[in-house]
């Protein structure tokens, strides 16, 4: 099923991994000036069936918004090979000229729970921003301190809605229970200040984000990152 969240005015969404079978994908209906439509999802196991993908482009989303583990490498990752291959055979989702963007989480990432030590993050980086988002080959996410977090707004002024991607891998320390956080180590100027100025705002992260407690990673568990945040 697919299912639909509406939202008024000002404010700002979270969404985070949902660990959801064969890339299950909710949307949210944002009512910013004309209503503006956000298909969402995770966790595709690329070698099941995926009907799904001909119910959210009959929707026409404004965006495909990935939130971590667009594929699954087969096995314990050693080389970018691995991750390439996950790639090929997972190949486009039919959405019909629908715009995709997103971030990684632990298994795109090529490291299950994995963190700023993993060795092959750069080229976590790299695909992703290759084989998902399609991003040019001078983008700033490409390069910039702290992984492939980004921005970018959708509809027209005065009502716009500004969608947030945080790396939750590249910069953090690496997984324990608690977590011990610091995958913020980015840059702040602008970027998650920029959330609160806008008039909607959407924030996307790849590790989950529940009511309560529970074990394993969630944001909630990460106390050294930016206080903005929890604020937001």
């Amino acid at each position: 099923p697919t299912r639909v969240g509406h939202t008024h005015g000002a404010g700002t969404a979270m969404l985070s991994c949902l660990t959801l079978a064969s890339a299950i994908s909710p949307t949210l209906l944002l009512h910013v000036g004309a209503p503006l439509r956000v298909a969402f999802g995770s966790c595709r196991k690329q070698l099941k069936p995926q009907p799904v993908w001909d119910a959210v482009a009959a929707q026409s989303p404004a965006l495909w918004l990935w939130l971590g583990d667009a594929m699954y490498p087969k096995g314990s990752v050693t080389s970018a090979a691995q991750l390439r291959e996950a790639y090929a055979q997972a190949g486009e989702p039919a959405l019909r000229g629908v715009p995709v963007d997103g971030v990684y989480d632990d298994h795109d990432y090529g490291l299950n729970d994995g963190g700023v030590g993993w060795e092959l993050k750069e080229d976590a980086r790299q695909l992703f921003l290759d084989e998902v988002v399609g991003a040019p080959t001078d983008s700033a996410r490409r390069t910039q301190r702290g992984g492939l977090y980004g921005s970018r707004t959708l509809g027209e002024p005065p009502r716009q809605l500004k969608v947030v991607m945080l790396d939750t891998r590249f910069g953090r320390a690496d997984h324990a229970v608690p977590s011990p956080g610091g995958w913020s180590r980015v840059p702040k100027a602008g970027y998650l200040a920029g959330v609160t100025r806008s008039a909607c705002a959407l924030l996307g992260v790849g590790i989950r984000s529940p009511p309560a407690p529970v074990l394993g990673e969630f944001v909630r568990a990460l106390p050294r990152d930016d206080p903005r945040l929890a604020e937001i």
